[in-house]
């Protein structure tokens, strides 16, 4: 039981991360600013918590 906590935990992580590096490349990509790396970063954070809070929860286990 307690590897799956662990799985789960790891498995979110890695989705913020994820968010975060993508959120920033795309934003640099589409402005060309240092700045957009920052606010990209943010963004992609914020969409990523959304994601785990609201979406993962609710898919059906195969399992």
């Amino acid at each position: 039981m307690e590897n799956t906590k662990n799985e789960k935990a790891t498995l979110h992580n890695s989705l913020y991360l994820i968010g975060a590096v993508m959120g920033a490349i795309i934003a640099f990509v589409s402005s060309g600013a240092t700045l957009s790396l920052v606010t990209g970063a943010i963004g992609g954070l914020i969409f990523a918590s959304i994601f785990v809070k609201f979406v993962i929860p609710h898919k059906p286990s195969d399992r």
